[in-house]
């Protein structure tokens, strides 16, 4: 017997071997499994599991994604469960001594050939810079290297102080392309019938995050990423209210420290998801951190690039976190959100220009509420209908300007193209 098998003393009712990792975040995907009297469960490292599938050693394996690419006409994919992400992984990482523009060279972890792949892609997109890759053999020691590329259970292990700088593979991915990201998925040889073992494996996933959900439950202050992983893998099941728990857990968990770029993402997703489901005032609560991370960078070190992500996202940008603030009445958050709008550059002038308009008016500042609003009529938008003739009418009570109003209709009614 294999040193690495899972023990299953029904040998004889043994229909399906499958090639597993034994890293942490794949135990969700095989919960059970080693009790079912039909499955043995063979562990390995990523990168060997490949060829052992292809050379007929396992029935299916949780292999690298790439390889499904590289070996397209003989293997295929046989379940949707995955190991992969929507943002920042706690076990994919490019750990360095220097800045990533300035990384010439990495070492790389040779267990997954995905993580590889994605890093030779994100450098020349993200750094403008194509690198020189080595394999990590035992004679280096990683605080010597210029930088490494670890996964798994590794990373866990590595002392942070060895390095001044990370770069999170998953969250770089979705940082250029705003899409989650997939690195092991279960796949068989073509030619081989895989039966009702895609039902098994769905079940097994199903029952790890459950009981997943359930530890986390009972140890609050665990690191945090792990709740920020549940949370998405919830989110993806659209169980949008068990996500928001389980990331509010993250927010309040100890090893997640307040001024970190970590803190600013956790609020993000936890804006967001609220604004799913319609909780205003807890959505404009996260989003205060979010605005306050982009107005002052330095006290969350956050990065030029990763603000410049976050006011490009139409999800997260300035003018969306205004309509946030403007919708709880918190006036004067949403005149500094509209007015770094405008600012940057963002968002339709006609659009921007109304808004301003509304919170110029609501602070009292009509001078400023009726240029902004001029700009809304100027660019010819019908988006607000009647809301903004009447949000004119108030502003110009309030300059005590009504008699301007007819005037200011008919040289709109003239210039109206319909």
């Amino acid at each position: 017997m294999d040193s690495h098998d899972s023990h299953n003393p029904a040998r004889s009712q043994i229909r399906w071997k499958l090639g597993v990792v034994s890293f942490l975040n794949a135990r969700p995907l095989i919960f059970g499994l080693d009790r079912v009297p039909t499955i043995r469960l063979l562990f390995d490292v990523p990168s060997s599991l490949t060829g052992r599938l292809l050379n007929g050693e396992f029935d299916a394996a949780l292999i690298p994604v790439i390889d499904i690419w590289e070996h397209r006409s003989s293997l295929r994919i046989v379940s949707d469960s995955c190991i992969g992400c929507d943002g920042e992984t706690l076990t994919v990482r490019v750990l360095s001594q220097v800045p990533p523009a300035d990384v010439r060279q990495i070492f790389v972890d040779s267990d997954s050939h995905t993580s590889i792949a994605l890093a030779k892609i994100l450098w020349p997109a993200l750094f403008r810079r194509q690198l020189d890759f080595q394999n990590l053999t035992p004679r280096f020691q990683l605080g010597e290297c210029e930088a490494v590329l670890l996964i798994g259970d590794k990373v866990v292990g590595v002392d942070p102080a060895q390095f001044r700088y990370q770069v999170d593979l998953g969250g770089a991915w979705k940082t250029w392309t705003g899409l989650p990201f997939v690195f092991a998925v279960w796949a068989a040889r073509r030619d081989h019938d895989t039966g009702e073992l895609s039902a098994q494996l769905a079940t097994a996933r199903d029952l790890g995050v459950k009981y997943a959900l359930q530890a986390a439950q009972i140890d609050p202050d665990q690191n945090y990423q792990w709740m920020r992983q549940l949370s998405a893998q919830l989110f993806a099941l659209r169980r949008f209210s068990q996500a928001v728990e389980f990331l509010e857990k993250a927010r309040e968990s100890k090893s997640l420290k307040k001024n970190s770029v970590d803190n600013v993402l956790v609020n993000r997703d936890l804006g967001l998801m609220y604004g799913i489901l319609g909780r205003k005032e807890k959505a404009a609560d996260a989003f205060e951190v979010v605005f306050d991370a982009l107005l002052n960078r330095e006290k969350y070190n956050l990065s030029a690039r990763r603000r410049r992500v976050l006011e490009r996202d139409r999800l997260t940008n300035y003018e969306r976190i205004g309509n946030i603030f403007l919708e709880v009445k918190r006036i004067e958050l949403a005149v500094k959100a509209f007015e770094e709008a405008e600012k940057a550059g963002q968002g339709q002038r006609g659009s921007l220009g109304y808004n301003l308009a509304q919170v110029y008016h609501q602070t009292k500042q009509d001078e400023k509420a009726l240029t902004q609003l001029e700009k809304y009529f100027e660019a010819q938008m019908q988006s607000k209908g009647r809301n903004a003739y009447q949000l004119l009418v108030d502003i110009l009570k309030e300059l005590k300007k009504s008699d301007e109003l007819f005037g200011r209709l008919e040289s709109l009614a003239e210039k109206d193209p319909n």
